[in-house]
């Protein structure tokens, strides 16, 4: 099949829903299929057009006002329709590169829904939907936004990574049949690392600590600096890596971060590194003994499947997401949000280290098993037949046939 991707965040943007959806891109290349991807051009040094790892990508330019005073435009239609003719730009580049036409558009997050109607409406093909915002009924008018997105007569079916966001759908009125439960697929490393032994609390080498995810409230990094604060006022040798951008992200948040580590006299010992690659990241992953996720919110948690993955004991709060990925009873989760809470539980994890570490391995193998990329293309790709054969039977003369 030709498979178009819209996604208003994808590589070099790293984070839950760009990385998800570009293992989805990377696994149906894999399976053989053609993929394109329309995507935001967010870092200036990158290529209007590019191929990645096998992935058709256009980027679309920023768009705005020229000039916020100007009466040249209806300035409502330029907020919400300029991005169309750069997308149209984008798909003409895409369409004079593949072989046939494109079968089906799928939507990444809600920020894609309109565009994608639009571009499937256009080519005469199904549009297939995925939600990756945790929150969206927070923002203003979020849960009317919601509703009258996944409303839209040209969505065929609404592919959701997890219950979490099955439940989502269900609250935003779409109907049971039209949604497809898909997991998230994560990168497993060709090779599993060995678990690392912890130091013992009375030891003299510092406890490394690595924390992966954007800078915003919902992820909590706040409690994360607490807990350090309190291990080490108990004269436990902590070191923290934070690990994530603030671009899409909370620019006030990160400074809120920075300030607490600096006015709890941390900085040389809880480090932020907000512009490392994928390579870069998990080096700094390799040199740690633990990862901690405390985030509040997370629809399914991609950071600790990425983490255990690695080989590495993961401490994570009992959110929504962490409790479906790793059971609600699962000794890796902390008991609350708080800074008091993770410092418990890493308190237990260097205590009791060898019963984590026999955990560790079986929730490695459990992730391995029921998120692999190529389960979750396969899965997906699954869900684009579909549509297009539906389709197919109910428009018998079909325009690219």
């Amino acid at each position: 099949m030709n498979i178009l991707l819209l996604s208003p965040l994808y590589h070099p943007y790293v984070g839950g829903a760009e990385t998800h959806t570009r293992l989805l891109a990377e696994g149906l290349v894999a399976l053989r299929h053609d993929v394109s991807v329309i995507t935001d051009r967010g870092y200036a040094d990158q290529p209007r057009t590019q191929t990645h790892h096998g992935v058709r990508i256009a980027r679309t330019t920023a768009f705005g006002f020229p000039d916020p005073r100007s009466r040249e435009s209806v300035r409502w239609e330029v907020g919400l329709l300029d991005l169309l003719p750069d997308i149209k730009d984008c798909l003409d580049v895409l369409v004079g590169q593949i072989t046939g036409s494109f079968d089906v558009v799928h939507a990444q997050g809600q920020g894609a829904f309109l565009f994608g109607a639009v571009v499937a409406g256009d080519l005469d093909v199904p549009l297939v939907v995925t939600s990756h915002e945790t929150l969206p009924f927070d923002d203003k008018m979020g849960r009317s936004r919601s509703a009258v997105l996944h409303e839209f007569s040209a969505i065929d079916k609404v592919v959701a990574g997890s219950d979490f966001f099955v439940k989502q759908a269900l609250a935003s009125g779409v109907h049971p049949d039209k949604i497809a439960l898909v997991p998230y697929g994560v990168e497993s490393p060709e090779q599993a690392a060995a678990p690392v032994d912890l130091p013992a609390a009375t030891s003299r080498e510092p406890l490394r600590i690595a924390s992966v995810g954007r800078f915003k409230p919902r992820k909590n990094q706040l409690a994360l600096v607490d807990a350090v604060h309190r291990l080490r006022d108990e004269g436990m040798d902590v070191r923290c890596s934070l690990v994530g951008r603030y671009d899409a992200s909370s620019r006030s948040y990160y400074e809120e971060v920075r300030t607490a580590i600096a006015e709890n006299n941390l900085t040389d010992h809880v480090r932020i590194f907000s512009e490392l690659d994928d390579r870069e990241r998990a080096r700094v992953l390799s040199d740690s003994h633990l990862a901690v996720q405390p985030a509040r919110h997370e629809g399914f948690g991609l950071a600790a499947l990425e983490t255990v993955l690695a080989g590495r004991i993961t401490v994570a709060t009992p959110n929504e997401g962490h409790q479906e990925t790793f059971g609600r009873t699962s000794p890796f989760l902390t008991d609350g949000f708080s800074g008091a809470s993770l410092a418990t539980k890493i308190r237990d994890v260097v205590t009791h280290s060898h019963k984590y570490t026999a955990e560790l391995t079986r929730t490695r193998e459990l992730f391995a098993r029921r998120n692999s990329v190529q389960r979750s293309a396969s899965g997906t790709a699954a869900v684009y037949q579909e549509s297009v054969s539906r389709r197919k039977r109910t428009s018998p003369i079909h325009p690219h046939q």
